[in-house]
């Protein structure tokens, strides 16, 4: 910087008392010579009563100019000023202009002011993209959120503007030149100041490669261009909504939350902001200890989970989404078995959590076998696999294993054996065993259907019951020559219960349904019976025509199905016993092995005991055997 420019930023600094260093403002340029207005905007970088000082992508050249912000809709904040000078800085694509003011009550130059300290203070969010047209139309999506925004060219020019001013969100192309936004995302996740910015990024590139890539650099969001206004907005919303509850957290001494809620990535990455040392305890749904993790400092020295300590055991524990954490604020004296940096350790958990993903959409469900297709393993894959992590999951295929059964006996953790079983079938080494695709019987091939009105007491009943709804009937109807005893009770026109044999509420009414032949009598008057239904007669005719439709393609024998609990289901075993509802049909399968006595004993009606015991089985909790 030359003598003259140096005494004149001195000169600047002198005159103008800095309140703030990044605020937007308007502008409205008179030039009395050529007599037209000329309007445009900028930021504020000095504020006072005599003046300011405005930064802007041109020069502005003319008599006087009219500072205005936006007060309301209806009225606006306005002063106006002289131009004293307007240069450009070394090194620099902007023009600095002083402006003095003159002609302007106190009043004003102090609403302004209090203005600029007031938007000041709201969410900064930078705009990073070497194409202008891209930052204009975040720009004006954000703006018009009420978000103060700031724009950089590239990530060099951003660097240095977040070091001196952090904005409290960063939204960045991927691919800029000098810096683009990995390098810069990068940079800023090294330094304690701006780790925990939040960061989301654009690109034109959609490979889910270059999204993980971006996701495990710790950034928020990866989105692909072109986007829509709403896409931004919702992405905006979530991460700063992140933000504000990790900020929120940090406040506390004993941490404790839902994992539901925030995960044990975001949990460490709190505790290491606040530089605490202690326990982190997980726990299972049912309150019961998963395992821990030893922190010291903010740095991960250790963690447990069942068998497994160390990096494993942290990544066993990081692939838990239900359940609940406690911090607990202590000295932690314990060996550190993981060295690694918490970053490292974390962008890790991110993969190995992607690819346990992947996995799921690669297999029909957790009970399948597998089998190999060749065994070259290629030399990428023995890279990253240690080769007895997978000599250990290569014999336990061969045994015949499920995923379910390899996920828990190789050494690892579960996570860790997901994303190797990931690689191995994406590598074409291991195939989902075709006999395997559908484990077990097929107990819910069901399809969309109602209740048909056809021959016989079906259609018959059906309108009784229509018409005693009308006439709020309360009494018993008698129901016979089924196969049970059935009988179905009403209130004021509502059915309030039901028995078929043993069953009662709507298991019982919807075997009724289900049945033919037979007559039916009313009987008027006070009934006395539990109330367990509760629902319109043309819900329950909707639900009972999809139960019998379900009964019409059912081809298995139930009597020929065993099912018993998995071993190593027991925490979602007593997740399930915490639910009233669910518990019942828990203990129908602890007391019986035989489907069909399952059905039998179970609280719900028959289908919504299939729904269920189907998605139990999915989930590793059951396993089917033919008899």
């Amino acid at each position: 910087m030359n003598t003259n420019n140096a005494q004149d930023s001195l000169r600047e600094k002198r005159r103008y008392i800095r309140i703030n260093t990044s605020n937007f403002i308007e502008y409205i340029l008179y030039d009395e010579k050529q007599n037209k207005l000329e309007r445009g905007e900028g930021r504020t970088l000095n504020l006072s009563q005599g003046g300011a000082l405005l930064e802007t992508q041109k020069p502005l050249l003319g008599s006087f100019v009219v500072i205005f912000a936006s007060v309301s809709k209806k009225n606006n904040l306005q002063v106006k000023g002289r131009i004293v000078h307007t240069r450009k800085p070394d090194n620099s694509s902007f023009f600095l202009t002083g402006i003095e003011f003159v002609d302007t009550r106190d009043e004003q130059i102090n609403d302004l002011i209090a203005f600029v300290k007031a938007y000041s203070s709201c969410t900064k969010v930078m705009v990073i993209d070497d194409d202008p047209t891209t930052r204009s139309f975040l720009e004006n999506i954000l703006r018009k959120r009420e978000f103060q925004t700031l724009q950089a060219q590239n990530g060099k020019i951003a660097l240095n503007e977040i070091q001196s001013a952090p904005p409290d969100l960063i939204i960045s192309d991927v691919m800029m030149p000098e810096m683009g936004g990995f390098e810069l995302c990068e940079k800023l996740r090294q330094s304690p100041a701006t780790a925990d910015i939040p960061f989301i990024f654009l690109s034109v590139k959609d490979d889910p490669v270059d999204q993980l890539k971006g996701l495990r650099m710790g950034a928020d969001e990866y989105l692909v261009k072109p986007f829509k206004s709403t896409e931004i907005l919702q992405a905006v919303t979530r991460v700063m909504e992140k933000s504000a509850r990790l900020k929120g957290l940090r406040a506390d001494v004993d941490i404790e939350g839902n994992l539901a809620r925030i995960g044990l990535i975001e949990v460490i990455q709190m505790i290491e902001f606040n530089e605490k040392t202690g326990t982190l305890f997980l726990l299972s749904p049912a309150n019961r200890v998963k395992g821990a993790v030893y922190i010291k400092e903010g740095q991960v020295v250790n963690a447990v989970s069942g068998d497994l300590d160390g990096e494993d055991a942290f990544y066993d524990l990081a692939g838990q989404t239900e359940g609940f954490f406690k911090f607990n604020i202590q000295e932690t004296i314990l060996s550190n078995k993981i060295r690694q940096k918490n970053m490292n350790l974390l962008m890790e958990a991110s993969r190995l959590l992607d690819e346990a993903a992947a996995l799921r959409s690669m297999i029909s469900e957790a009970d399948v076998r597998l089998i190999l297709l060749t065994s070259a393993v290629p030399r990428h894959v023995v890279d990253r696999i240690p080769a007895e992590v997978l000599r250990s999951i290569m014999n336990l295929i061969r045994s015949g294993r499920t995923v379910n059964e390899i996920q828990n006996n190789a050494g690892i953790s579960r996570l860790r054996a997901s994303a190797v079983l990931a690689e191995l079938i994406n590598c074409g080494i291991l195939a989902e065993h075709k006999a395997d695709r559908q484990t077990g019987p097929q107990i819910l091939p069901e399809t969309a259907g109602t209740l048909q009105e056809d021959e016989g007491l079906k259609g018959t009943l059906v309108k009784m019951l229509e018409r005693m709804e009308k006439n709020s009937f309360t009494g018993t109807i008698s129901v016979q020559g089924r196969s049970e005893p059935a009988a179905i009770y009403m209130v004021d026109g509502m059915i309030v219960n039901a028995t078929f044999g043993k069953a009662t509420g709507r298991k019982a009414l919807f075997r009724i349904f289900s049945e033919r032949g037979g007559t039916c009598s009313k009987t008027k008057g006070p009934v006395k019976t539990d109330r367990r239904i509760d629902a319109y007669l043309s819900d329950l005719l909707r639900d009972a025509g999809a139960e019998i439709v379900w009964r019409k393609n059912l081809n298995t024998d139930f009597s020929g199905v065993s099912i018993m609990l998995s071993e190593n289901s027991t925490e979602q075993q007593s997740a399930l016993q915490t639910d009233p509802h669910k518990s019942g049909l828990l203990r129908a399968i602890r007391e019986n092995s035989n489907l069909k006595d399952i059905i039998e004993s179970s609280p719900f009606p028959d289908l919504e005991t299939c729904r269920l015991i189907d998605q139990w089985r999915k989930k590793g909790v059951l396993l089917f055997k033919r008899l």
